[in-house]
């Protein structure tokens, strides 16, 4: 079995240690056992940047044994680590957009060609909604079924379809511009 990975300088870390009794941390490391590089490949997806993601991993394995009671057995494990990934973004991402909102006047350096294109994608990922962006990034970054992300988003598959169509079809307009 893996070893809990636990970064001494983390806040999430610390709580996990302090918060977990010996039934719960038995259940943490064996979700991170389990789960772990998927989960952190999503939630990199999710939050564009190592440290990002491996704090919203922490904090997704240390939210389990609290959520565990509402683990409806209807879908997978996986699925329901994702949702509670997800949400546990959702947060995050709603408390940092409260104080981004007086740095938006500040417009980055104009960077190479090569990175221009990299940084209109990661623009115009960041510039979808949240609905459009959570679907797009569990289908067409995650590769999961449209029914999976319907499950985890708890919307029907047919909504999923067009959020993911809607995604794709406003990050082609905006980034031909780009090309």
């Amino acid at each position: 079995m893996k070893q809990l990975y636990l970064r001494k300088s983390s806040s999430t870390a610390r709580d996990c240690e302090e918060n977990l009794d010996a039934e719960d941390f038995a259940l943490v490391a064996r979700l991170y056992a389990d789960h772990s590089e998927n989960l952190l490949r999503f939630c990199f997806r999710l939050c564009g940047d190592a440290d990002g993601a491996q704090d919203l991993l922490m904090e997704t394995i240390h939210a389990a044994p609290g959520a565990i009671k509402r683990f409806s057995r209807r879908s997978s494990v996986k699925t329901w680590l994702y949702r509670i990934a997800l949400n546990k973004w959702r947060e995050g991402r709603r408390t940092l957009q409260r104080r981004q909102e007086l740095d938006r006047t500040h417009a980055p350096k104009q960077p190479s060609r090569d990175r221009d294109l990299v940084i209109a994608i990661k623009s115009e990922l960041a510039n979808l909604s949240e609905p459009l962006l959570e679907a797009f990034t569990l289908v067409k970054m995650e590769g999961l079924k449209y029914r999976e992300a319907a499950k985890i988003l708890d919307v029907p598959i047919g909504t999923v379809q067009s959020r993911v169509h809607s995604a794709c079809e406003q990050m082609r307009e905006r980034l031909q511009e780009v090309l």
